[in-house]
Formats: structure tokens, sequence, C-alpha cells
């Protein structure tokens, strides 16, 4: 059995309406040039994700850049910052659990690789995913046997036939701003300009500004500070790190500078955000 150092983790259970964030816990959106983490049109997340289907409607998603048909019994598997469309841009119906990790091994995130992929799930693994779904209710998680199922689930999964990687060759939207919303995500703590992001897709930036806000409603530095505040609300409820640490991680040169531009945002502080989400009894996964 794999001995798989664990970081943080959370599970979910439930239809996929179930997995939008508790608007309950975000203040009043204030900026109106920030996109709120459920309008974004595709996203990433910093941790591992395992999501075994229970039951669908056979509707399409994208995972990167290529469609998936989610599918009752399909297991699919996401590496961090796998690009995936916002929930509320989903038409169709999920019941499924969603096992959610991140590991501080190196030797690890070259065993599980670099692309998400997916599979037809067996009565085994189907089994091993039900096990979880206690703990999609219960507080606190109990980590030591955590890490031991989620050590067999991917003993289990890596062993499996007939995995299927998805490696993103398919077009969502526009292939270049799809790769370049890629990019923020894998730079997301550097700084970067609108000449920056132009020239990553050959383009003069007054033209690219104007295209990329047809496309996405919102102009790219706008769409860039969004992902970057959106990374931000995954690592106030997803891990430990101190505020500081979050704000230097996602490119703020300064604490109070996160502070301010995180409630201009969403309405509330990164602290008040962190303590809304544990108080609710589970960390908010968009």
């Amino acid at each position: 059995m794999l001995n798989l150092p664990i970081d943080t983790f959370s599970i979910t259970m439930g239809m996929r309406p179930a997995f939008k964030p508790d608007n309950q816990v975000l203040g009043t959106r204030r900026n109106l040039d920030i996109l709120p983490p459920s309008e974004l049109a595709v996203h990433g997340h910093p941790y591992y994700e395992a999501t075994y289907v229970i039951d669908s409607d056979n509707f399409t998603t994208y995972i990167n850049d290529t469609p998936l048909v989610i599918k009752k019994n399909l297991v699919y598997f996401k590496v961090p910052n796998t690009l995936h469309p916002a929930t509320n841009r989903l038409s169709g119906f999920q019941r499924g659990i969603s096992v959610r990790f991140r590991v501080n091994s190196p030797e690890w995130a070259m065993k599980l690789g670099n692309h998400p992929f997916f599979f037809d799930c067996n009565e085994e693994m189907r089994n091993m995913f039900l096990a979880f779904a206690p703990y999609a209710k219960e507080e606190p998680l109990n980590k030591t046997i955590l890490n031991t199922q989620v050590s067999e689930l991917l003993d289990a999964i890596l062993s499996t036939p007939g995995i299927q990687y998805i490696n993103g060759d398919c077009n969502m939207q526009d292939d270049n701003f799809i790769g370049l919303i890629r990019y923020m995500y894998n730079h997301i703590s550097e700084s970067m300009t609108l000449a920056d992001l132009a020239a990553k897709v050959h383009l003069h930036p007054t033209y690219f500004s104007r295209k990329f806000k047809a496309i996405y409603k919102i102009t790219p530095m706008n769409y860039l500070y969004s992902v970057k505040l959106f990374r931000s609300l995954d690592e106030l409820a997803f891990s430990n790190k101190s505020i500081s640490s979050i704000a230097e991680s996602i490119g703020f040169g300064h604490t109070a500078a996160f502070c301010s531009a995180f409630k201009r945002a969403y309405g509330i502080s990164p602290g008040e955000y962190r303590e809304a989400t544990k108080r609710n009894g589970h960390f908010v996964v968009v």
C-alpha cells in the first residue's frame, strides 16, 4: 500500500449544484470588475481531485480543453490547475463523491502525473469511494484514517487498466486563450502586465484586450485578478497557510494590498472568510 503524505483534505458528496460556493459565506461583492468564483468561465484548483459519479444524465463538461461526458460509474481525476468550467455554466445533473487532497512529496507529485484522466469504475473501487461518504458531513476529519483510505484508493486508481489521459487537444472556446488562462494559474505568483499577457498569444495589447473581453466579458487584467483572488479562496479554506503567505503566493507584494483587494471584491476580509468556512463545518470548494 502507498504511504501518501496528505497535506490538506476535503470531501463532498451530493448533486453538482451543492458544489457551488455558499453565498452566505461571501459578503456583498463591491468590485464589479472582479468575477465571483461561480462566474469564472474556466478555473483550476491547487489540489488533486478524484470524483466517482454515482449518477448522471450524461452531460458534457470540459477538462482542460477536452470535452468529457459525465456518466454513471465514471471516475475522473484532476491534477492541480486542471481547468474546468464554473458550476453555473454546466447544464447537467451529477451526483457523486469527490475526494480532494494535496501532497507534499515531489516523488508523489511525479507518480500522480501532470495530466487529468478518467476510466470506468469497477465494484471494488466503487466501494472504496462510498467508504468516504460518512466523512462528507463529519468534522473534524480523522487524518490518520483518511490518509490510509486515500492511499488505498490511489493505489487502486494507479493500477487500474483502461485509464484514458486528457491532454487538452480540443478547443473549448479559444485555444490560445485557454492556454493563456492555464499560464495564469501556473504562474500565479508572478507579476504580469497586459503587454506580457498579449505577448503570450502574439497579439497587440489593444486587439488582445478587445478580443479577450468579447469572449469572457471581462478585461484580461481583471480576469487575472479574479484568478488570483479565486485562488486565495482555495488557500484560505483549504490550507493552514498564513494570510501573508497566501498573499505572497498569489503575487501580492504586501499583505495589506491583498486584504484590501479581497474585501473590495467579496465584502469581507480574508480572515473573516476563513473563519466562516470553517464555522460552517466544511470547506467551500467550487
